[in-house]
Parts: C-alpha cells; sequence; structure tokens
C-alpha cells in the first residue's frame, strides 16, 4: 500500500443540483465513468446547505482518491492503494 497519501481527501464529488419550490435534489457523478447516485428531495435553505444535508448519503457510493482527489465509483477505485483506478491501475 501507497504511504505517501494524504490520510484525508475533501468531498468535492462533480453534482448536479435540482431545484424545486419545495427543496433540493442532488445528482452526485463519478469523476471517471459518469455513473451517478441521485439523494432524495430534502428541504434546506441553500444550495450549500443542501449538499452538506446529502454528501454523507452519497459518501457510501463514492470513494475520494488519496492522490488526486478525484470521487469516483467503487468500480474504479483501487481499494487496496486507496486511489482511484487512473493514479493505481489494478495489478494483474
Amino acid at each position: 500500500m501507497n504511504t505517501n497519501i494524504s490520510l484525508k481527501t475533501e468531498y468535492k464529488a462533480k453534482c448536479i443540483m435540482h431545484k424545486a419550490d419545495d427543496g433540493y435534489q442532488i445528482q452526485f457523478i463519478c469523476a471517471l465513468c459518469g455513473y451517478n447516485y441521485t439523494t432524495g428531495w430534502i428541504r434546506a435553505g441553500t444550495e450549500l446547505e443542501a449538499r452538506a444535508l446529502t454528501e454523507k448519503e452519497a459518501r457510501k457510493y463514492f470513494n475520494g482518491c488519496m492522490k488526486c482527489g478525484k470521487w469516483v465509483c467503487d468500480k474504479h477505485y483501487n481499494m487496496e492503494e486507496m486511489m482511484c483506478i487512473k493514479c493505481a491501475p489494478w495489478k494483474k
């Protein structure tokens, strides 16, 4: 396992925010393949608050690369190296 990596990656997943009169819905997107996870509708005062409220839920479906910082789905994450497969391709 690579030991020259940061142990914390700030959650900055790519997302699309949908707004309606009664709240927000956020679609989080894998940085490599476009897989997306869409949250349910939530009530929040601002877009920032809505994102903060949904990030914990979205983290269940994405992993942060400890090298480049991209957030990717399980299919594109090398768990052994704690990096996306662009930074740490799987060994054959």
